[in-house]
């Protein structure tokens, strides 16, 4: 009986170091997750929250249609510009999401290079102009923001 009380014991003991060792394990998981999304939020408020807040929508602003012509566009371009430089870092630590950006950025840039100066005489041409600037603008902002939420890859 005192024999069946110490394997018994043992057994429980085993038990119970596996299972610390799995508490231990778990907890270094999750906190390595945490310290990531963290760098990673750190390093995008670095470099996003100055166009987020200022440069992308100053620039979005001088947009506009003097003479019905499309009018205002450089520095959304050069902004555009800066931000895929900017953005660089990411193309080494996550090339998805920079490719991503890039892509963004570079279709709203050769939409507004093509179209600057162009004539447009109907509201409803404005409008699609307009319409088609603040879509990709939005989709630029969904990206960074789902980066930031979601941290790592």
């Amino acid at each position: 009986m005192v024999m069946a009380l110490d394997i018994i014991a043992i057994i429980l003991s085993f038990a119970s170091l596996l299972v610390s060792i799995g508490v231990v394990t778990y907890e270094l998981h999750g906190t390595k997750k945490i310290n990531d999304i963290n760098l990673v939020a750190n390093i995008m408020n670095q470099i996003y929250m100055k166009y987020l807040i200022t440069e992308i929508p100053e620039a979005r602003r001088l947009i506009d249609f003097p003479g019905n012509k499309l009018c205002g566009t450089q520095r959304l371009q050069d902004v555009l510009v800066h931000l895929k430089n900017d953005s660089l870092f990411f193309k080494y630590s996550d090339n998805k999401f920079f490719d991503k950006l890039k892509n963004l950025c570079q279709d709203l840039e050769d939409y507004i290079v093509k179209n600057d100066g162009k004539k447009y005489d109907s509201l409803e041409e404005k409008n699609a102009v307009f319409t088609y600037i603040e879509e990709k603008l939005s989709d630029l902002y969904n990206l960074i923001e789902n980066k930031y939420k979601n941290g790592t890859k």
